[in-house]
């Protein structure tokens, strides 16, 4: 929403000349490619002048006229769409572009029956809407999650993809018991955490971790850096102080 609002008031002063800093950086794929036509219908609209900054090589394809290729501080190559999609010239652009149809290999096979990493069966979430109209409140349900399994076997990679408010983060939230469930079971390494006390579930926690999506809100500006990194040492009591500001400095 962030990133949304700035960009409204980035054209309320029909500027001429508009510098685009990954604009669509925290956007999913179907907003994205709405803020996309917006852009591009505001910059035929207000004949603005725009530069993209991306890193993504679709946006590229999609959006500008010409092309400059960035390396190190310096221009590597430039020219049109066509020219750098179908005729580049520099080494690096070759393989910049090569990456576009770069393939990987899954390793790490699953020994059979072994039990999965982590298991969410019929898991649920709602949350309670208010809706004020003058003095009357009305409530509705909002559905976040609705009766998911999901199976993350050992050493594997699963991916939840969806656009905005589908319920991936809420999902993820729930895995760790951050946010709490309507139900039923969520299983790591076969044990049930869904019913655990919070003591117990600290265990757990240690072999659980999680990435926010906002590390700005996710982290204390209060806190200098090593602080932040040793706080899980700390608060799982591994190793001494002195000794959990050393492995985070390392």
């Amino acid at each position: 929403m962030l990133q949304r609002a700035m960009i409204a008031m980035t054209f309320s002063c029909r500027p001429k000349v508009l510098i685009a800093d990954e604009p669509t950086t925290a956007l999913d794929v179907i907003i994205q490619a709405q803020i996309l036509q917006l852009i591009k219908k505001m910059q035929a609209e207000f004949g603005m002048a725009l530069i993209m900054i991306t890193h993504d090589l679709g946006i590229i394809a999609e959006t500008v006229d010409r092309v400059l290729v960035m390396y190190s501080g310096q221009i590597m190559e430039q020219g049109s769409v066509a020219q750098i999609f179908d005729a580049q010239q520099h080494d690096y652009t070759k393989t910049l572009l090569a990456s576009l149809n770069a393939s990987f290999e899954l390793s790490g096979d699953t020994e059979p029956g072994a039990l999965p990493a982590l298991e969410l069966r019929g898991l649920s979430k709602t949350y309670r809407v208010n809706h004020r109209a003058g003095l009357r409140t009305s409530h509705t349900d909002f559905h976040a999650v609705r009766s998911l399994d999901i199976v993350l076997p050992r050493n594997q990679i699963v991916g939840l993809v969806g656009e905005s408010s589908s319920g991936k983060t809420t999902t993820g939230m729930i895995a760790m018991r951050l946010t709490e469930p309507g139900g039923w079971q969520i299983l790591v390494d076969g044990t049930n955490i869904f019913s655990m006390q919070l003591a117990e579930l600290k265990f757990f926690r240690r072999r659980m971790q999680i990435v926010f999506q906002d590390s700005y809100s996710a982290l204390d500006p209060m806190m200098t850096l090593s602080q932040i990194i040793a706080k899980p040492l700390h608060i799982h009591t591994i190793s001494s102080g002195c000794e959990q500001t050393e492995t985070a400095l390392n």
